[in-house]
């Protein structure tokens, strides 16, 4: 073969090696089977046998590797559909994407470095008294809104919503 490295020429090399070994072994053992003075009619039956064996054993695992991989692939289509169906339910509102961003832009923040690279990063008892304040709380709300934060619980459930 033109181009091919001395490595892999050596690998096939071995592989074909291996390969009349294995076929030499089966000849010799078929031989051996076959030899015996009495009944060579049975012993022929049997070691045909065996050969059967071998193959149906080698189909069993040619169709069980199949199978795991039909199995494998019906996995991956299920775990994209739930992932599809997540990622539609996800999706915020406009008043959700207000409350981010009030709380992006009034939350007081702490700036420091993590692994040389400069992070903010707020206290979330911060972000929670930041929407007790803010115009979501119980009191100042707009009746047509619909989220109305009445105590620091409803805050938490939200906040965690937004985690997930």
């Amino acid at each position: 073969v033109v181009g091919e490295s001395k490595f892999f020429l050596n690998r096939v090399v071995q592989r074909d090696f291996r390969i009349n070994e294995i076929n030499r072994r089966d000849a010799v053992y078929i031989k051996r089977v076959i030899t015996p003075d009495s009944d060579d009619e049975a012993v022929i039956e049997d070691s045909e046998a065996v050969i059967l064996a071998k193959e149906k054993e080698a189909a069993l695992r040619e169709k069980a590797k199949k199978e795991k991989a039909e199995a494998e692939k019906r996995l991956q289509a299920e775990i994209k559909a739930r992932i599809k169906i997540m990622k539609e339910d996800q999706k915020c509102t406009k008043e959700e994407y207000a409350v981010a961003k009030h709380l992006r832009f009034n939350t007081p923040v702490h700036v420091g470095r993590l692994a040389g690279m400069t992070v903010k990063c707020f206290i979330a008892n911060d972000a929670v008294n930041c929407l007790l304040d803010s115009k979501w709380a119980k009191g100042k709300a707009n009746p047509d809104s619909e989220i109305i934060f009445s105590d620091r619980k409803s805050i938490v459930a939200f906040l965690n919503k937004f985690l997930h």
